[in-house]
């Protein structure tokens, strides 16, 4: 299953949080963007459709290109 994680990072000395996505605690990507909503929708999506985690980085590459 896939879940949003959460991480905080500083960029030009200011700190933010950054979203990305885990299969499993697995096959993970971060950093994928500041917008928390939009990660869970992409999770929610990946559940949803059953997504292999073989094709997990092609999928967030796909959104973010968007």
């Amino acid at each position: 299953m896939y879940k949003v994680t959460k991480e905080k990072k500083s960029f030009e000395g200011e700190e933010c949080f950054v979203y990305g996505i885990c299969f499993d605690d697995t096959d993970c990507v971060s950093d994928i963007s500041t917008i928390k909503a939009a990660v869970e929708h992409l999770a929610d999506l990946f559940n949803e459709h059953d997504l292999s985690p073989l094709h997990l980085r092609d999928a967030v590459e796909d959104f973010m290109n968007q």
